[in-house]
């Protein structure tokens, strides 16, 4: 099994860590690209050139992270949930990636000339976020308790705006969520993926 990843990319970090709770991080070989410059073997992969790819032994791709986790937990017959517990992952694990939806948009925004930026858009992504955050803390945070793979998105989607957009102040807005978040980044994993690194 192959992963085509980036390592400032939330979305591979994500994979990466559930490779390693799941103990089948040697089973899979880590091929680092850059999706943004001409990356033949990753189009040849995946025809959207994005990151995560996850190539099967039999050479099909998997496209999206959230199905490549999926289909992790699938292939290690990871213990059946309830459907409770199955929706409140999930539920995390979405949140998760509407915050780094939002947070990337608003990066590649940041990167345009000044003259050519959309303020509406940059209100709409960072409303996004608050939204987001404020839903996690007030709501869900203890669901994020246990590490599975909702808190790992939250952790990873959390960090990424620490790293790409430093002065959203949400650990100033979010106490409880950043208590909950300065525990996370403590892990191991979590210092191993670190994308600064």
């Amino acid at each position: 099994m192959k992963l085509y990843y980036s390592t400032t990319s939330p979305y591979s970090r994500k994979v990466l860590i559930l490779c390693h709770e799941l103990e089948i991080a040697d089973m899979v070989e880590l091929i680092q690209v850059n999706p943004f410059q001409d990356s033949s073997s990753l189009r040849e992969v995946n025809p959207l050139s994005k990151v995560p790819t996850f190539v099967l032994d039999n050479g099909e791709p998997l496209y999206d992270s959230s199905v490549i986790a999926e289909y992790l937990q699938r292939l290690v017959n990871k213990p059946t949930l309830s459907l409770v517990d199955f929706v409140s992952q999930q539920r995390l694990h979405a949140l998760a990636d509407g915050i780094m939806d939002a947070a990337f948009s608003l990066v590649m925004e940041h990167r345009r000339p000044q003259e050519q930026r959309s303020p509406s858009w940059q209100q709409r992504w960072e409303g996004a976020i608050s939204r987001s955050i404020t839903e996690f803390e007030q709501k869900y945070i203890d669901h994020a308790q246990q590490w599975h793979i909702g808190s790992i998105a939250i952790a990873c989607a959390l960090d990424y705006l620490t790293f790409r957009i430093p002065e959203n102040d949400w650990k100033q807005q979010y106490p409880k969520t950043k208590t909950w978040f300065q525990d996370q980044i403590t892990k191991s994993i979590m210092i191993k993926t670190d994308p600064r690194l």
